[in-house]
């Protein structure tokens, strides 16, 4: 469910395939509710993301894992708004389609600074970071060096507006939880509870995908 259209003035946007969503999500949306001055932070599940390859799992087990890890986060919002749309989820189609709604927020775009590296390659990554304030997670390995790759010289100017977030690097990737599940182990310091029982009761990211 989205917001209302009185909703509060700062809106966090943390999109993602979320495949799985981890405790490192959470941490993430915390620490920028707290440090951003935000008031509610939407996770955008993806119905399907334009840089990367197959999911682990589909549109809808993502959207389920990723309510049942924000239930009980009063300022966490889930929202499915990416799965109306035909072909690849765009970020500036989603940042506009919530300036439409919420005519009076402001929004705010967080991002793992993994995502940093792809991000020039984005659909419209000029329009975005003139539509939105980006504030960006800390992610294993990934630092501002990222703003010295060539990819990254038309919107290196841009770039000093980003906001770092002040926190611990969380260990977990979901690639890396999706590998373990593959062998059969069942990286619980990672995963919420209930996302745990979740990929256990629906038997996911058994076998690599397509076999």
């Amino acid at each position: 469910m989205d917001l209302p259209t009185d909703c509060h003035r700062r809106i966090g946007l943390f999109g993602g395939s979320f495949d799985p969503i981890h405790k490192g999500h959470l941490a993430i949306g915390r620490v920028a509710l707290g440090q951003s001055r935000l008031d509610r932070v939407i996770f955008m599940v993806a119905r399907q993301s334009p840089l990367k390859g197959e999911a682990g799992a589909d549109a809808n087990a993502r959207l389920a894992m990723t309510r049942l890890a924000c239930a009980g986060e009063a300022a966490f919002e889930v929202s499915d708004r990416e799965f109306a749309r035909r072909g690849p989820s765009y970020t500036i189609d989603t940042i506009n389609e919530l300036q439409q709604v919420h005519r009076d927020c402001e929004i705010v775009l967080i991002l793992g600074s993994d995502s940093l590296v792809l991000f020039p390659r984005w659909h419209c990554a000029a329009e975005i970071l003139q539509l939105a304030e980006v504030i960006v997670a800390p992610r294993p390995g990934v630092g501002k060096e990222v703003f010295d790759n060539a990819d990254w010289a038309p919107l290196r100017a841009r770039a000093e507006t980003f906001k770092w977030l002040s926190m611990p690097v969380h260990p977990a990737s979901s690639t890396e939880i999706r590998e373990k599940l593959r062998k059969g182990q069942m990286p619980s310091n990672w995963l919420p509870p209930r996302v745990q029982t979740y990929i256990r009761d629906h038997h996911l990211y058994d076998r690599e995908p397509g076999n």
